[in-house]
């Protein structure tokens, strides 16, 4: 019984230097992989930034436009403020009893024949 008894050959080993060489890159790249995707988000994050503090001040401006014309609308519904600009700007005045409105017809109304109507 002293036979041989049929040797396993083993598949070649790595050593240890080139396992260590091996963990070594893949880490690197792990860390690498990690520190650009956090540049990347970061960047993402200050663009966001940007827009956010372009879109608020654009809000600003709105919300003082929209207050100003709120104002306007405001004094131009005041009916002091209607006859005051009725009567400064377009030189109206108060219709009295002796004051006539008349209705042209459109006979009397001149009009210009088609051919010499002035282009602008």
């Amino acid at each position: 019984m002293s036979g041989t008894a049929p040797r396993r050959t083993r598949a070649p080993r790595l050593s240890w230097r080139v396992g260590r060489f091996v963990s070594f890159v893949v880490l690197v790249i792990l860390v690498v992989g990690t520190g650009l995707y956090q540049v990347h988000e970061r960047h993402k994050l200050i663009q966001l930034g940007y827009v956010l503090d372009a879109d608020r001040f654009e809000q600003r401006r709105m919300l003082e436009t929209n207050k100003r014309l709120r104002l306007a609308l405001s004094a131009h519904k005041d009916p002091n403020a209607v006859r005051t600009i009725a009567k400064e700007r377009l030189g109206m005045r108060a219709a009295t009893q002796t004051d006539e409105f008349r209705v042209p017809d459109d006979k009397a109304v001149p009009t210009a024949p088609e051919g010499e109507v002035d282009e602008p």
